[in-house]
């Protein structure tokens, strides 16, 4: 039998189950080979056509045992492993499996088992005027306790040739944190789970010297769905956190066992840190973490904490232009008809409008009702004017419901609402945020633009609105390094007349409104790593004319689809693509056997690079522009982030100033090939911004 894999020819036509039976019957090949004459039927003639490929096979397979050794055989012996250290590098690389499959989680228990040992660990109880060994205890797990009424305990660990846990008197939060910032002078490293969340209860926004588990773990690609210390902790070292026991010593046991959980957090923040801060160096994400993601998290908590104003009277005068609308819309619904009826209701729509009024191209789901779907409805809508205004319809009824009443329920008592971003939950490194979702507040439409009249600076102070100019196709240009792309932007030409004139064969001189509309789609639909069929769609065109198009870009832009295809390539051998600074986005849908699947992984791979370039930068952005506003002593603060979009509160005599530094900020995040572009407006509202 051969092996194609190592290109062994085999006999032909003879398999495993026949090549065992013949040796179990001969012993050797030469005595099979010797037999021949004997044997009989199908495999006799095989085997007297493959002599010379069976002796060929069986030397290409034979160990060759002349080879000079320097060694001797004993040397070569397996050794016992040092199960420890090979754990410790496991999870540095983030091998849970291997750890499981070797058994190393026993040794993690035996770890665990050790540690929790009685005496293993001391807490002293010290006041805030007690200094700390001076490079002893670098590193600090931080833990607050809630104490009498808007009082806290402070509860720090460190480990020197054993853990220690410091416990401080109750305080208000000004000492608390004019301590840690002593710490943080003295560079001692200041470690917690959830740093966003202390930030915010102390008012402490230091910019340097902290490390946040929960965000390490996310850059080390650890599964985002962990949302607890204890979770994260299980995942990062492969086991329960350790529960810790009541130490000997001459403090009060009652004391002891009632801050205990919070000395077992403490201590598996320690540990939980060591090993993520192991694993970012071992895959060169540690610059990241402590440049970028790291600083961001205090610039977020003061977002969060500040909030953004928000007119509720603004909301509700929206909300009844909307409900005009509305009812005008249901009423030419209802008289094309004939009658009236659930609009909302998508059983009763789909009879209406293909059985009722006889509109073809009716698909029906699985359930056997019509789809009233947004995107089959869009394709019809051209060609039906009653389809025009459901769409319609339902645009202003979801901009009532989701925006003005959703919107006008977060209004907090002084008048703002405080959105939560979330620094740990996408693929790609962009933020996200809700309670509620300020980033998708609608752009596009006329109507939806106008809720963003409805956020007001302060008294006295004036919206700035920062936006990159088409980021993610100046990245595309550097990450692909393809030089027409490059020369356009490097030129500040029109990048979506180009395009056009390219798919279109045109000059650029006569490129229409309507093809720049549809090169623009194009540009950066390819981003997305679109398809004939989606770029169809979008554009509703035929899917030869989308092939044509997307033909025609990669003529003119000739390094972008190899770089695609690259990426692809990449993350199949890696189980990852990288941004331009080193983020990881891991891809398993590449491995999917599931063609849909699978082709979502190349989609994902295609595009992460890019989008997770821009949302490195726009976090550098952020960085710089709040520390050069601070250095400059000037009273502006960012507001909100939204896509590629920043928004600053500013003190009004302040505003040209900051407006300045604004941009150059933003256009400095990154040393490019070719300039990144920031519009700065300024604006009494959101909406003027724009």
């Amino acid at each position: 039998m051969g092996d194609s894999s190592d290109n062994i020819p085999g006999v032909k036509g003879v398999g495993e189950k026949t090549a065992v039976k013949l040796l179990q019957e001969f012993d050797t090949l030469e005595s099979v080979l010797a037999n021949l004459e004997e044997m009989k039927g199908s495999v006799a003639a095989k085997l007297r056509d493959g002599v010379e490929n069976a002796r060929l096979s069986r030397e290409l397979a034979r160990i060759d045992t002349d080879v000079p050794l320097e060694v001797d055989l004993t040397d070569l012996v397996l050794q016992e492993w040092d199960r420890p250290k090979l754990l410790q590098q496991f999870r540095s690389l983030g091998f849970q499996t291997m750890i499981n499959r070797f058994g190393l989680d026993q040794v993690a228990e035996e770890d665990a088992s050790e540690a929790d040992s009685n005496g293993d660990w001391e807490l002293k109880q010290i006041s805030f005027e007690e200094s700390l060994p001076e490079g002893k205890l670098s590193r600090l797990a931080v833990v607050l306790l809630e104490g009498e009424g808007e009082n806290k305990r402070l509860l720090l660990a460190g480990m020197a040739e054993k853990p220690e846990l410091r416990l401080f008197p109750e305080a208000d939060s000004k000492q608390i944190t004019a301590y840690l910032a002593k710490l943080i002078g003295q560079n001692h490293t200041l470690l917690a789970y959830d740093w966003k969340m202390l930030f915010k209860q102390l008012d402490f926004y230091p910019a340097e010297q902290t490390f946040d588990i929960s965000v390490a773990a996310y850059l080390a690609g650890f599964d985002s769905d962990a949302k607890t210390l204890a979770e994260v902790y299980s995942q990062v070292l492969g086991r329960a956190m350790t529960e810790a026991s009541v130490p000997s010593g001459s403090l009060d046991t009652t004391l002891i066992e009632a801050i205990l959980p919070a000395c077992q957090t403490a201590l598996a923040q320690l540990e939980a840190a060591q090993v993520l801060e192991d694993i970012l160096r071992e895959r060169k994400l540690l610059d990241l973490a402590k440049q970028v993601e790291f600083p961001l998290i205090a610039i977020l908590a003061g977002m969060e904490k500040r909030g953004v104003r928000v007119e509720a009277e603004i909301l509700a005068e929206l909300g009844r232009e909307f409900n005009i609308q509305a009812a005008e819309l249901e009423q030419n619904i209802f008289a094309a008809v004939g009658h009236s009826f659930n609009i909302n209701s998508p059983k009763q729509l789909g009879v209406v409008l293909f059985e009722e009024l006889g509109i073809s191209k009716g698909r029906k789901t699985a359930t056997g009702a019509y789809s009233t779907a947004a995107s089959e409805l869009e394709k019809l809508a051209p060609f039906y004017p009653v389809i025009q205004d459901v769409l319609a319809y339902r645009r202003v009824t979801k901009l009532d419901s989701t925006f003005i009443q959703g919107l006008t329920k977060e209004i907090q008592a002084d008048g703002r609402i405080h959105t939560t971003y979330h620094q740990t939950l996408t693929a790609t490194g962009r933020l996200s945020s809700s309670d509620p979702n300020l980033q998708n507040i609608p752009m596009r439409e006329a109507e939806g633009r106008q809720i963003r009249r409805a956020f007001l600076p302060a008294e006295g102070y004036v919206f700035l609105d920062a936006d990159y100019s088409q980021i993610e196709l100046r990245l595309l240009a550097v990450l692909s390094g393809d030089a027409d792309l490059l020369d356009a932007f490097a030129r500040n030409q029109d990048i979506h007349t180009r395009t056009a004139a390219s798919i279109f064969g045109i000059p650029e001189s006569e490129v229409r409104p309507e093809q720049r509309a549809a090169a623009k789609t194009v540009n950066f639909s390819i981003v997305y790593g679109i398809s004939d069929f989606g770029l169809a769609q979008d554009l509703q065109i035929s899917r030869q004319e989308a092939h044509q198009y997307i033909e025609g870009y990669h003529s003119q832009y000739e390094s972008v689809k190899p770089y695609m295809e690259g990426l692809v390539d990449f993350g199949r051998d890696h189980g990852y693509v990288e941004t331009y600074f080193g983020r990881r986005r891991y891809i398993a849908e590449l491995e999917s056997k599931n063609g849909n699947v699978r082709k979502f992984g190349e989609r994902a791979a295609m595009n992460a690079p890019v989008q997770g370039t821009a949302a490195d930068i726009m976090k550098i952005a952020m960085i710089r522009t709040q520390e050069a506003l601070d250095a400059a002593g000037l009273d502006a603060k960012i507001l909100l982030q939204v896509h590629d979009e920043l928004l600053l509160e500013v003190r009004s005599d302040q505003a040209t100033q900051a407006s300045e530094i604004l941009q150059q900020a933003m256009e400095g995040a990154a040393d490019l090939p070719i300039p990144l572009v920031a519009e700065v407006k300024a604006g009494n509202n959101w909406y003027e911004c724009k």
